[in-house]
């Protein structure tokens, strides 16, 4: 009894822990992503507010696309792949053996951040417009902006679900790797 009392507590503590680092990162990502499209946007032209807008879009499919396959995908390749020292398999396998935590920071924070970012942008956009032609009816730039962005998203996800799950092997290969590089790069460092 003590034994399953002592493994719900540290389970609690883990959720926990997990709950704070989940608020962190989607606080961090969306006041640094708000921040970087707010700053540049005061300042840029259409082109590059559009520009901005289809990489923060971009952003959000990729992480959808890594979420989806995360929670596809088996151990068993790469724990073959780890066996054989094959770089990034290790990192593959850390991000599937965490398929929850990973699905949920790929889909929940980033792509609500990015969801969000992107209607800020999109609003920015149509105050542009606007500004630039004073004849256009507001209603309607608002109902084709905020209706381009919404289809774009979920046409972009709708077409990477189905990527991911047929695909979601080397997708979370290349994922470790990318994940492999990058500490390496900052183990030098």
């Amino acid at each position: 009894m003590a034994k399953r009392k002592n493994r719900s507590n540290k389970q609690r503590k883990k959720v926990t822990r997990w709950i704070l680092i989940i608020l962190l990162w989607t606080f961090a990502s969306a006041a640094f992503l708000s921040f970087i499209s707010e700053t540049i946007l005061k300042s840029i032209n259409l082109i590059v507010a559009f520009v901005l807008l289809i990489i923060i879009i971009f952003i959000g499919l990729l992480f959808d696309l890594i979420g989806v396959s995360v929670t596809a995908c088996s151990e068993v390749p790469f724990i073959a792949m780890a066996a054989k020292k094959i770089k990034g398999a290790y990192q593959a396998l850390n991000l599937v053996k965490n398929a929850d935590r990973v699905s949920n920071f790929c889909l929940d924070v980033i792509g609500d951040v990015t969801g969000i970012v992107s209607g800020s942008i999109g609003a920015t956009i149509i105050v542009i417009i606007l500004f630039k032609n004073p004849d256009l009816k507001q209603v309607v730039m608002s109902i084709i902006v905020t209706g381009g962005i919404a289809t774009f998203t979920v046409a972009g996800k709708a077409v990477g679900k189905n990527i991911a799950i047929k695909n979601c092997v080397p997708i979370i290969r290349k994922t470790g790797l990318m994940i492999y590089f990058f500490t390496q790069i900052f183990k030098r460092k």
